[in-house]
């Protein structure tokens, strides 16, 4: 009983707030901006010279972003400790929550890099 207690008073496992669901579902709002913009600025990068680079600067921020959930995912895997995510305590809840946040960053990671290397591709859509 005195072990449940002193969980529930661990100042390492978050309640929840900004920074447990940015962790979260940061990278997945990313990549839908990233997606979003991409696709909505290609017109304009083809008729406006010099605004290529609007494309390459949209997903360096979304990459940066989806990086910075993945680091708060893994602080949360490393505050939950050895709890196994399948227990049904606070730590284990961490746990699951800082994996999956680990799982959506890196595959939102990889579209958004997947999507930006369409950029190289443009400047000749354009042209020809």
């Amino acid at each position: 009983m005195s072990d449940q207690r002193a969980e529930e008073r661990d100042p390492a496992v978050p309640e929840g707030g900004f920074k447990l669901w940015y962790a979260v579902l940061g990278s997945i709002a990313a990549w839908l901006i990233h997606l979003t913009f991409a696709s909505s600025i290609v017109q304009y990068t083809c008729n406006v010279p010099g605004t290529l680079w609007y494309q390459y600067l949209a997903t360096g921020l979304t990459a940066a972003a989806t990086i910075l959930a993945m680091v708060w995912s893994l602080e949360l895997v490393r505050a939950g400790g050895d709890q196994d995510e399948a227990a049904g305590s606070k730590r284990g809840r961490t746990v699951f929550l800082g994996y999956l946040g680990l799982l959506f960053g890196a595959i939102d990671l990889a579209l958004i890099l997947a999507e930006g290397s369409y950029v190289f591709f443009v400047h000749r859509v354009c042209q020809g």
